[in-house]
């Protein structure tokens, strides 16, 4: 399993940059020249995915249990998306034609930081790990619509269990998880939720058990991982576990100290930001 560096330093300079007309195929652009639509979520009749239609996927011997999203996210996103196109004066709705595909694909990518209006997440930044696990930790849930439909899932191969939260809501992902038809929380990795980010990330540490969190982010943006989040996983897990992050955030050196991971039974494997991070599965 690879924890990948999808943000590295060729994506951070595009992202900087303006999309131009001849950058304007997107990754839904490149899958339709490459004839990939006719296999376009054929689970699902070719639409979005949605756990009201079908949750349980099983390819080659592997079995995904969608989690997110359900109808009522992807209605919020669509009318959110509808309602900000029509304040800018664009002249589209959203559609099945595959011109908008690409289009709004582009359109996201530019504006979709305005359009959220996300801001930092709030962080005990100047306390201490141990200060934080020690405090009463607060947050306000995440409302984004694109965060909501964003698709979490698990997949299963022979014994072995993956849990990827994508940007999902908290809320959902446990309604979810009450109905997943093993009842078994415990999975041999789990990719946190959003970043790391608090918004997104607190109830469902404390119901479910992993050895392996894996924490991918570059955290320049928008301060993720958030202390708090980290804090928790350290309280809630008495087992011993293992910190995957991709990058070296400020927040590792924190981590790598003796006398904290002896107290709460971890270790730490950092990525250099270039290269991809390999997670054995045993």
């Amino acid at each position: 399993m690879i924890l990948s560096n999808s943000d590295n330093n060729t994506s951070k300079e595009n992202q900087l940059k303006e999309i131009s007309c001849e950058q304007g195929s997107t990754f839904a652009g490149y899958l339709y020249g490459l004839g990939y639509q006719e296999r376009w979520n054929t689970s699902f009749n070719h639409k979005a995915v949605n756990i009201d239609d079908k949750s349980i996927i099983i390819l080659n011997g592997i079995e995904i249990n969608l989690l997110s999203p359900n109808t009522e996210k992807l209605n919020k996103l669509a009318d959110k998306w509808n309602n900000k196109l029509e304040d800018m004066n664009f002249g589209f709705q959203i559609s099945d034609e595959e011109i908008f595909d690409d289009a709004f694909e582009m359109y996201i990518k530019k504006f979709k930081p305005i359009i959220e209006g996300e801001n930092k997440d709030i962080s005990y930044s100047n306390d201490s790990i141990e200060e934080v696990i020690n405090s009463k930790i607060t947050r306000k849930a995440d409302t984004s619509e694109s965060n909501g439909a964003s698709i979490s899932f698990i997949i299963e191969y022979k014994d072995k269990k993956l849990l990827f939260l994508g940007d999902a809501h908290e809320k959902l992902i446990l309604n979810s998880l009450s109905k997943y038809k093993k009842m078994n929380l415990k999975f041999d990795v789990v990719k946190v939720s959003h970043h790391g980010s608090i918004k997104n990330n607190l109830n469902w540490i404390k119901k479910l058990q992993t050895k392996r969190y894996l924490i991918s982010t570059y955290g320049k943006q928008y301060n993720h991982p958030n202390k708090e989040v980290i804090a928790t996983i350290l309280k809630e897990n008495k087992e011993e576990k293992i910190l995957y992050f991709n990058y070296p955030l400020e927040i590792c050196n924190e981590l790598k100290c003796d006398k904290l991971m002896n107290k709460y039974k971890y270790s730490v494997v950092v990525g250099n930001g270039n290269s991809s991070v390999v997670i054995e599965v045993n």
